[in-house]
């Protein structure tokens, strides 16, 4: 279960940074972004979670996933919606993960 916990954390905080690119404008409305499996190497994840990441962004509109044509940004506006509301649950997460990482490191 811990394990869930931390995954969860890792997918938000990869949409997280994908958001705030957006924002900061490296990523632009209209620009195509790298596949998922080109992302999963840069995050070093699965892409899986890379896959969930994009699914959250994709549900607020901060981008598009098309089959066969890759993921597009839409919205800088929904971006900076996104991580107003995922501030406060980025600070809870960022606890938990870290309580959880300092309980493991105490139990070995």
């Amino acid at each position: 279960m811990p394990h869930a916990a931390t995954e969860q954390a890792v997918y938000k905080q990869i949409a997280i940074d994908i958001a705030s690119k957006v924002v900061n404008g490296r990523y632009r409305p209209g620009q195509k972004i790298h596949g998922r499996s080109t992302l999963a190497s840069q995050y070093n994840v699965s892409p899986e979670t890379v896959r969930r990441a994009v699914f959250l962004l994709n549900q607020v509109g901060v981008l598009q996933v098309r089959q066969g044509a890759g993921i597009t940004i839409l919205s800088v506006e929904n971006a900076e919606e996104f991580l107003s509301k995922s501030n406060e649950r980025q600070s809870l997460d960022t606890i938990k993960t870290v309580s959880y990482t300092h309980l493991r490191a105490h139990e070995t």
